[in-house]
């Protein structure tokens, strides 16, 4: 997110001079960038396109989200993020990156929770971060330029993660698809209202690439970069673009996750696959210790038998599982008792609990008698 110039007049900006330094910086810089003002070819209107100025604009209040947070740095809110898991958080590259942050490591960052990022309900540390490597500043083109980056929290947060875009779920998107869209953003150009969680759910996909999701109408500014485009398949919503850029009027646009999902975002989560005593399900080219003995389709032949991998149940795994559902378990063969028609006859023959009691003493007494003979 870059503040506009006149945002360093600010009340709240001039007693923190340094941290005044590093938002009027990453705003200077996209200033150049933006050159001259372009006529619009929806309005008509002159505007400078190509900033990344990115509440929510017309967003309503909102206290629900909870997996939607602000990236807070010394008394200012830098931008939206969006919890994947219960220790990730997917933001956008330019909020971290080294133009933006001035000297400041992304570990002087921290993640707030709740409406008022001001008043926040929860504060949490980050330990890490990384943005895209094939992120540049130099353009504010999207294509081929992903504006996204990934930061680690000091603990996990109790609160239900929002879901990745899968292929299946990307393959979903089209133009006009509606999306809702959630930041801490300002509600207009210039306004001083931001910190305050917003959203909006009358959005819809504008110019959809590879790359890129536009909004139509645009719908967010300074505060906003970062956060989510949320699309809704059977009931559960997923993020399935980070926002970057706009000039709060006419332009909004956002980096599609999943096309940097696999070579960027899951690496970076799956560094939590570690024995840690939370299962990690997102893990995919790693095994998470932890999931040894849940139900996720692989069966791991290290997880003790006393508590039974659920994927192994009926798998030759030294452990008979007499409940198979519908198949016999390779284990239970030499633990079942052989047919009645293959027992030893004979003694065995005569111990059957059906014999009568008189059988058995007429039996002992002839043993008696054979002896007293003898």
């Amino acid at each position: 997110m870059f503040f506009d110039a006149r945002d360093c007049h600010s009340a709240r900006v001039r007693h923190l001079q340094r941290t005044v330094l590093v938002i009027c910086a990453a705003s200077l810089f996209a200033a150049c960038l933006a050159g001259e003002p372009e006529e619009s070819e929806e309005s008509g209107k002159s505007e400078r396109v190509a900033e990344h100025e990115a509440a929510v604009l017309a967003g309503l209040p909102d206290e629900g989200d909870p997996a939607v947070v602000a990236l807070y740095l010394q008394d200012f809110v830098l931008c939206t993020g969006t919890l994947v898991t219960p220790t990730v958080v997917v933001t956008a590259a330019h909020c971290v990156s080294p133009e933006t942050l001035q000297g400041h490591d992304v570990t002087e960052l921290e993640v707030r929770i709740g409406e008022r990022a001001w008043f926040p309900d929860q504060r949490v540390p980050i330990v890490a971060g990384a943005y895209h490597p094939d992120f540049t500043m130099l353009t504010m083109n999207l294509e081929g330029n992903p504006d996204v980056a990934v930061v680690r929290l000091a603990s996990a947060l109790d609160i239900e993660p929002v879901g990745l875009p899968t292929p299946d779920i990307a393959s979903l998107l089209y133009e006009d698809a509606p999306l809702r869209i959630v930041g801490y953003g300002r509600t207009s150009f210039g306004a001083e209202d931001y910190g305050r969680k917003r959203q909006r759910d009358d959005i819809k996909v504008g110019k959809l690439t590879s790359d890129e999701i536009s909004l139509s109408p645009a719908a967010m500014c300074a505060g906003d970069s970062g956060g989510p485009y949320l699309f809704t398949h059977e009931g559960k919503e997923y993020v399935v673009g980070v926002h970057s850029n706009g000039n709060c009027q006419t332009t909004s646009g956002g980096t599609r996750l999943d096309s940097v999902f696999a070579d960027f975002v899951l690496p970076f989560i799956e560094q939590d696959c570690v024995a840690d005593g939370a299962c990690m399900a997102l893990c995919t080219n790693v095994v998470d210790p932890d999931c040894a003995c849940v139900e996720d389709g692989r069966c791991d032949p290290e997880c003790p038998v006393e508590v039974g991998d659920p994927d192994c149940a009926c798998e030759a795994d030294d452990h008979c599982n007499a409940e198979c559902p519908g198949m016999r378990d390779p284990d239970c063969e030499e633990d079942e008792p052989p047919a009645p028609d293959e027992q030893d006859e004979g003694c065995a023959a005569g111990s059957s609990s059906h014999a009568s009691p008189w059988s058995a003493l007429a039996v002992l007494a002839l043993l008696v008698r054979r002896r007293r003979t003898i």
